[in-house]
């Protein structure tokens, strides 16, 4: 790859996370817990990264988060996008870019959650998230003290099945 490229992703990607709104900083919090949870519970490995770029087709775009599970080899991924007023338009584009990810990545699945979710219903989504992870590794979230029902886990459109 051309280091023209890489400064470019580099750049962009700095250019977005100081952008982001105010829905995406506060989902960063949401998914660093989630993620602890998920590792106080199964033991295994967890990382993600804000604005992971995708590159197919001779195009450069990029996902909101980008996790990673598992243990080596078996490593589950996530694609999460946060999606505000802008996505309400442009419901084609987002259709191609979930195939463009699903293309360079087989087997990921591409969490949408919009903004207002994220910004009214943080404890619920903090438990989806933390159970969607825990369930994709085969564990179950020993959350009693925090009930979840089906419906808060429905709520988050999970595009491609793990």
């Amino acid at each position: 790859m051309s280091r023209g490229l890489e400064s470019f992703i580099s750049k962009t990607q700095k250019k977005l996370v100081a952008k982001r709104p105010k829905a995406e900083k506060k989902l960063n919090s949401i998914l660093k817990r989630a993620l602890k949870r998920f590792r106080k519970v199964s033991r295994l490995y967890s990382n993600f990264q804000r604005q992971w770029p995708i590159r197919q087709d001779g195009r450069v775009f990029f996902v909101d988060y980008f996790v990673l599970l598992g243990e080596k080899g078996k490593l589950k991924k996530f694609a999460i996008e946060v999606d505000g007023p802008y996505h309400d338009g442009n419901k084609i584009l987002d259709a191609w870019r979930e195939l463009q990810i699903e293309k360079h990545y087989p087997g990921i699945q591409i969490i949408r959650i919009k903004n207002l979710e994220v910004e009214r219903n943080a404890a619920v989504l903090l438990q989806s998230l933390t159970a969607i992870f825990l369930e994709s590794t085969r564990f179950r979230a020993p959350l009693a003290s925090d009930p979840m029902g089906d419906e808060d886990v429905k709520r988050l459109r999970l595009v491609s099945p793990s």
